[in-house]
């Protein structure tokens, strides 16, 4: 006995491959319980959708397939009771009997593809333990920047005093004074000289750590996502050949049994799947918990021996400080550079001027990422009515996502760089400040001494720095 097999049509899916059911398997008949519903198995899809744009593709495509079924339903109806007539005439002659371990088969089969797909719930939790984290080095940075601000106005301040008290004081030993100023003054820039050296070398070794920490985490999240979706395509693979061999066996002997067997079998996948499912969703939050946490710890050690540099150059400026207090208070000629004084302190105003354009523009980064988390949840809460469409949009979705917290990391990691080069900046401001006293003369022009400029970058310099 031979049945007519008709191909149903192929439905588009988010705009990528087509889906091929199995040879005249109705799920209308077959799977028509909500829980035999989620056993269709979703094909993986490499295109990338925006987050906004699923929801619809996900309502078109219920629509589409229920009226084709529909349609195939209403072609078949005839041929489908032909069929069941004869059946039921040829029991005696062939029958076959479904057993509970080929049924346990199958099951095994349609839920090893489940056991891939991670829930939502756990990366929504992922994302925003991400967030948070991206928040707090936010807040951290204000912080260090405006104590950074509060310290820089401090020591402008004690200068401008400390110039203003040495100003109104007589000094009678200008003639004995002199060669000690020369002698303090190539001291000051030999000490200036491997400052910035090793402010060089500081730098650079900060950028490289950072330059690898960001190479692992690209890696670790580039082999994630090859593996998910490896697993996903040989699950695929193997229920599409399963399906095409057992199911055209079955056929016949599913329409009579298909009252009370499946009932049991909804009920025993039912209870399966939400094990397996559990059971892995655990292992992967602590495989993912793991490499995050190895993660934190190398950016624990970076952040220390960054911290340790900075110490260290904070001493080096106080000694530099020192040595430009013990100048100053040999040197008559201070009532000649106020001038000079007055215009670098116009020059720390540009560059605090420089600083608070630049908070601003992380205030407003802050609020941008708030709108995109408030309409990622916004997304969220109008697809949870259908779990089965939100885990093949999640499939599309999942490296647009990664490429954004990629992107927050890369602008902490521009900002982190920005804070070295305003420290480098103070450091030259120091060197300024020292040579701006040698009797007035040009710092680009003292013989030995070869440096930057003064200055620090501007606001316009910064806005090019970051593009």
């Amino acid at each position: 006995m031979t049945v007519r097999q008709k191909r149903k049509p192929t439905s588009r899916l988010m705009g990528g491959n087509h889906k091929r059911k199995a040879n005249n398997v109705r799920e209308s008949r077959l799977c028509s319980s909500p829980t035999s519903a989620k056993n269709t198995t979703p094909e993986p899809e490499h295109v990338t959708t925006p987050m906004g744009e699923s929801g619809q593709h996900a309502d078109s495509i219920l629509c589409k397939g229920s009226v084709e079924e529909q349609q195939d339903d209403a072609d078949d109806s005839p041929e489908i009771s032909d069929t069941h007539d004869k059946l039921y005439v040829s029991n005696n002659e062939n029958t076959q009997t479904v057993t509970k371990e080929e049924l346990a088969e199958m099951s095994e089969s349609i839920q090893e593809m489940f056991d891939s797909l991670p829930t939502f719930a756990k990366v929504e939790a992922l994302l925003n333990k991400e967030i948070s984290v991206v928040r707090s080095k936010h807040n951290n940075l204000k912080n260090e920047v405006q104590e950074q601000n509060k310290i820089l106005r401090d020591e402008v301040r004690d200068a401008m005093e400390a110039t203003r008290k040495l100003t109104d004081t007589k000094h009678d030993t200008l003639s004995a004074g002199l060669k000690e100023t020369h002698t303090c003054v190539g001291t000051l820039s030999t000490s200036i000289l491997s400052l910035q050296v090793e402010s060089n070398n500081s730098k650079k070794a900060t950028e490289e750590k950072a330059k690898q920490m960001q190479s692992e985490m690209d890696n670790l999240q580039g082999n994630m996502l090859r593996k998910t979706h490896a697993q996903l395509e040989n699950m695929r693979e193997e229920m599409t050949r399963m399906i095409d061999g057992q199911m055209a066996s079955l056929r016949e002997e599913m329409t009579r049994e298909v009252g009370a067997q499946m009932s049991a079998l909804r009920k025993e996948v039912g209870r399966t799947i939400d094990g397996r499912a559990t059971a892995l969703f655990e292992e992967m939050a602590r495989q993912k918990d793991g490499q995050i946490d190895i993660l934190r710890e190398k950016n624990a050690f970076t952040e220390t021996e960054v911290n340790k540099l900075t110490s260290s150059r904070d001493n080096d400026v106080k000694i530099l400080h020192g040595h430009v207090t013990a100048y100053l208070e040999r040197n008559k000629t201070l009532v000649e550079n106020n001038n000079e004084l007055r215009l670098m302190n116009e020059v720390l105003g540009q560059a605090n001027e420089a600083i608070r354009k630049e908070n601003d523009t992380l205030r407003k980064t802050y609020e941008e990422h708030t709108k995109c988390i408030k309409a990622l949840t916004d997304w969220n809460s109008q697809n949870v009515a259908d779990v089965q469409n939100i885990r093949q949009a999640f499939a599309t979705n999942n490296k647009a996502i990664q490429q954004d917290v990629g992107g927050v990391r890369s602008q902490v990691n521009m900002l982190t760089a920005r804070l070295q080069d305003l420290k480098m900046s103070m450091a030259q401001g120091f060197h300024g400040l020292g040579s701006m006293f040698n009797n007035g003369d040009d710092p680009h022009s003292s013989p030995g001494v070869h440096v930057g400029s003064t200055e620090p970058p501007s606001a316009q310099q910064w806005d090019q720095q970051s593009v």
